[in-house]
């Protein structure tokens, strides 16, 4: 059945105005997606931009007493401020008051910050969120962006103790290990002791190792030296402290421990 030319034009109309709509529909969503990215980055409307940027460094590190040492970047357009930089860390169910960071230069470049929280935690998984409200100078309009991220706080030291010590001809242990502690700390000491047996008298000593503070993992042998009866082949108990010191108030910063059940050959 061949239809008339009026109903074939009416129905093609129809079509290409269906077209349209679908194509502006499109276009309006695609929009509200933007506007919505920008505003998430601290975008203000209107511009395809964002005014401001945070990102927090998944890598954090322990601090003097109990705090967390995190990093992050952030930057922001000329012609605002930031009016505030809010930090807010988290540890499992530990939580602290809001600290407030220095302000940053708005110029457009990514600039590096070093942060801390309050003494509350310990290194292991945390939490941070960061906030930057900025100001536009003039009109004072207010942006505001945040990034929550999961961060690693690691141990400003660590000490690990070998499987296997060696006995020498005078008696004494030779102990393998390995040390690590983070600059700026500054080692108090590192010390190892080795005890065979519980009795009076039983083989037991202590030895001292030197340490530079430079975050890299470094092989350490402790020669220990009984002051009793001498150490002989068989079981022996470890234990190991790698002290840290603030390089300014040479306050006690943290303590890594180790304990193991060796054997000596």
């Amino acid at each position: 059945m061949t239809l008339p030319v009026r109903v074939l034009l009416v129905r093609t109309v129809t079509l290409l105005v269906a077209v349209t709509a679908g194509i502006a529909l499109l276009g309006v969503v695609g929009a509200a997606r933007a506007d919505g990215a920008d505003g998430a980055r601290g975008g203000v409307a209107g511009s395809s931009s964002p005014v401001a940027a945070v990102h927090v460094h998944a890598q954090a590190y322990e601090g003097p007493r109990g705090t967390i040492l995190a990093g992050l970047r952030g930057r922001c357009a000329p012609g605002y401020r930031v009016d505030e930089l809010r930090l807010d860390f988290v540890q499992g169910e530990v939580t602290t008051p809001s600290v407030l960071g220095q302000p940053f230069p708005c110029d457009q470049r990514w600039h590096e910050l070093r942060v801390s929280s309050l003494e509350a935690f310990q290194p292991g998984p945390a939490a941070l969120t960061a906030t930057v409200t900025v100001v536009r100078t003039g009109s004072g309009d207010r942006a505001q962006v945040a990034d929550a991220r999961a961060i690693y706080v690691r141990p400003a030291a660590q000490v690990l103790l070998a499987r296997v010590a060696h006995l020498g001809a005078d008696g004494a242990l030779t102990v393998p290990a390995q040390a690590r502690c983070d600059a700026p700390w500054v080692l108090q000491d590192l010390l190892a002791s080795a005890t065979q047996g519980d009795g009076v008298g039983a083989p037991s000593g202590y030895a001292l190792a030197d340490l530079v503070c430079d975050g890299r993992l470094h092989p350490v042998t402790f020669t220990i030296t009984s002051v009793s009866a001498p150490y002989v082949r068989g079981w022996v108990r470890l234990d190991a402290s790698l002290t840290l010191l603030d390089p300014d108030s040479f306050d006690p910063v943290t303590q890594a421990t180790a304990t193991r059940t060796a054997w000596v050959r």
